[in-house]
């Protein structure tokens, strides 16, 4: 049986790339197809947020306390992911990030066992600090093969010079959601998933999205927000809606690790992202028949159609405010069966059926 090791790096065990990775393992972990285990590095302990019957191995990394720990600690990592990599049995190793590739060939190199170097991006490589000239050096020369969660990615490696022939879309796997979650009838209720920065520098650029609400402050609707972050980031975004005005309709619900659950009634799910890989809370708002507003950046154009949502220019506030108007005034009615139904191809039989025929080659 081939056996496939999945790697996780400065995981905070609450993101989306983290909840694709408990799917997959947790898919594998009963070793019917593949023998999979999960190598962390990591500040993280792996018990906070993936309690899976899988083999995984962990290395805790601490966080430095000053420049020079920062040196030292740095140097430890490294050496621990030469060493680990330098000896592992698999056939295959999959990596999130550009920048350990080049160390990780160079153990392989030593390993007897000449495992298959796998390269799984989950961000907008044109956007993020993994966009530089020597990352997509390390990811041609180093990787064998790539699997992109979004068509944008594969695009973006293809024009930078990198053979499509080597690059596999995959996209990102949902479960398929018996319940549904329905409009509310009278107060329009919008949701927004996902951790909380306010800065329009920042990659979730919340204040944009309170902008946008203020223009229709005296409109029937709320907002719940579901996620976390920084505390001065919670602070700056609970202040700027009370400057607002519209902090009594604004409902701040922290983290949650399955927000769905508690969600009864929504209208639609708002994400004013600057970027984003493949954004799983308007994909798993659609698995419940949720319509989503979303910025017209890469990622969500994979899934976004006429049927299940609406998209506005990026950092044009205004525009954002009159599709928000739209729903409270129930100018476009979306239906909840074919919401679910535009996603077909993203739901996890098909994924799964993909990767295994992926991951057996």
């Amino acid at each position: 049986m081939k056996k496939v090791t999945f790697v996780g790096f400065n995981f905070s065990g609450n993101g989306g790339m983290e909840t694709v990775y408990r799917r997959v393992l947790n898919y594998y972990s009963d070793k019917r197809k593949i023998n999979v285990n999960f190598a962390s590095f990591t500040s993280v302990k792996v018990s906070k947020w993936l309690n899976l019957p899988i083999d995984s191995d962990e290395f805790l990394v601490r966080k430095a306390e000053n420049l020079k720990n920062n040196k030292l600690l740095r140097v430890q990592k490294i050496v621990s992911i030469f060493n680990y990599f330098r000896k592992i049995k698999s056939d295959s190793v999959i990596i999130p990030i550009p920048t350990v590739l080049s160390l990780i060939n160079l153990a392989r190199k030593f390993n007897s066992k000449k495992f298959e170097i796998i390269y799984w991006p989950h961000f907008d490589i044109n956007s993020t600090e993994f966009s530089s000239l020597a990352n997509f050096e390390r990811v041609e020369k180093y990787s064998d093969r790539i699997l992109s969660i979004s068509d944008s990615i594969t695009q973006a490696y293809v024009e930078k010079g990198i053979s499509k022939s080597k690059i596999t879309t995959i996209y990102n796997p949902i479960p398929k959601q018996k319940k549904t979650i329905l409009p509310n009838k009278n107060t329009t209720k919008f949701i927004s998933i996902g951790r909380i920065e306010f800065e329009n520098n920042t990659q979730k650029n919340n204040k944009e999205m309170f902008d946008a609400f203020a223009k229709i402050k005296s409109e029937n609707w709320e907002l719940d927000i579901y996620g976390s972050g920084l505390a001065n980031n919670e602070k700056l975004s609970k202040d700027y809606v009370k400057k607002m005005g519209i902090s009594e309709k604004v409902k701040f619900h922290g983290w949650k690790k399955y927000p769905f659950d508690e969600i009864e009634k929504a209208n639609a799910l708002v994400l004013t992202s600057n970027f984003e890989g493949l954004p799983m809370a308007p994909l798993e708002a659609l698995s419940y028949g949720v319509p989503i507003v979303v910025s017209d950046i890469n990622g969500p154009k994979d899934y976004l159609s006429l049927e299940n949502g609406f998209k506005y220019q990026l950092h044009n506030v205004e525009l954002l405010s009159e599709i928000l108007l739209k729903i409270i005034k129930k100018e476009v009615v979306f239906d909840s069966r074919i919401i679910k139904e535009s996603i077909n191809k993203f739901y996890e039989d098909e994924y799964f059926k993909n990767l295994n025929k992926i991951l057996q080659k």
